[in-house]
């Protein structure tokens, strides 16, 4: 049986759907692993039911890489008036990472490589040569993406067209088109009593969290659940704030992991969902203006509406009557968007279900698992 192995610079492996998704897809028709990072960002959890070879940094060396990239960074920021291009990423925590991956893969030179995001990209082709590239995360200006050789690039999953053009300006590469969606098996359509509002993915500011907030205490007729990883900071500024929604429970963070199924059903006992980001970060990054997220995909699995911002990436909600999008987080933006779904909810929920059919990772991904049958 042929072998693939999944190269992932990641720490958060168990919120990463389409890459545990692809695992269980091919994993009828070859023998896989994925070489990941051990959990740091989101907890330690760990994904028990796969083969995974998980990177452990050495911590004295994470401890000077990451200091490093702090100060380099806080003085990058403060010249950026005549620095252009710089997305202020880490560098020298990033590169020690590129070589303890670059180390770890060798053991798999023979394998069918599946590499995702630029920099395993960029490590795998200067190790092995020519391997198939996972794109879901694109960051402006990213420099490992500038030292890809696109020559060496067999295959491409990505989300949509407007993100391939943006990173590959017209080269012809076999593309295959799949959403960071869950399978079709996952979903769950509840007919019963839905109550609520519902926050599902990561809880970071970064992502208008505190808007939510600030609109559940404007209108405490509603109840808003936190469902998902906490970032820290995220965390002191949403108890210190927002103690009192927390004490009386208008609104309730749920940080226990669930995998995909039960989460669904979770999810589906809900009647409205949000998926926001800044919009700071919203016109400055590529990646998420043009990307749905993978909660957004976990709503419509469990047909719940959803109230997005309005950018590319969520266009289609509305096309397909399956969520309204706002253009602020305003509490009467709020508000009066969640009183059009409420106003035809069956239809909304119908149809969120609807969009989640037609976008389900395991239909759109067959294709992508039948190239590697054919050609390997």
């Amino acid at each position: 049986m042929k072998k693939i192995t999944i190269i992932s610079s990641d720490d958060i492996l168990l919120y990463q759907p389409t890459i545990l998704n692809l695992y269980d897809l091919l994993g009828k028709d070859f023998e896989l692993n994925i070489v990941s990072f051990s959990p740091e960002y989101l907890g330690k959890n760990k994904e028990s039911n796969k083969n995974i070879d998980y990177i452990t940094p050495d911590k004295v060396a994470k401890f000077i890489y990451r200091k490093l990239d702090l100060i380099s960074n806080a003085i990058l920021k403060r010249t950026s008036r005549y620095i252009f291009n710089h997305s202020f990423r880490v560098s020298f925590y990033r590169n020690y990472q590129a070589r303890l991956l670059a180390k770890k893969i060798v053991a798999f030179k023979d394998n069918i490589i599946i590499a995702v995001d630029p920099m395993p990209l960029f490590v795998a082709q200067k190790v092995i040569g020519v391997v198939n590239f996972l794109s879901l995360e694109i960051i402006p200006n990213d420099p490992y993406f500038k030292k890809i050789d696109l020559d060496k690039i067999e295959s491409v999953i990505i989300q949509n067209k407007f993100r391939y053009e943006y990173l590959f300006k017209g080269k012809g590469i076999r593309t295959f088109f799949i959403q960071n969606a869950p399978v079709k098996s996952a979903s769950f359509f509840n007919k019963s009593n839905r109550e609520g509002l519902i926050w599902a993915g990561t809880i970071v500011k970064d992502f208008a969290i505190l808007d939510c907030l600030n609109f559940i205490e404007k209108h405490n007729e509603f109840k808003l659940t936190l469902k998902g990883a906490f970032e820290k900071s995220t965390k002191l500024i949403i108890e210190s704030k927002f103690k009192h929604l927390l004490q009386s429970n208008q609104v309730e963070v749920d940080n226990n992991y669930l995998n995909v199924n039960d989460f669904i059903k979770y999810i589906s006992t809900f009647r409205i969902g949000f998926c926001f980001y800044n919009w700071d970060i919203l016109k400055s990054n590529i990646n998420y203006e043009t990307a749905p997220s993978g909660k957004l995909f976990v709503y419509l699995a469990a047909g719940v509406p959803v109230i997005a911002s309005n950018v590319k990436a969520f266009y289609f909600l509305e096309e397909a009557g399956a969520g309204v999008l706002v253009d602020d987080y305003n509490p009467t933006t709020l508000f009066n968007a969640i009183n059009k779904i409420e106003s035809n909810f069956e239809n909304y929920s119908s149809n969120a279900y609807k969009v989640f059919e037609e976008n389900c990772f395991d239909i759109n991904a067959i294709p992508f698992k039948d190239y590697l049958i054919k050609n390997n």
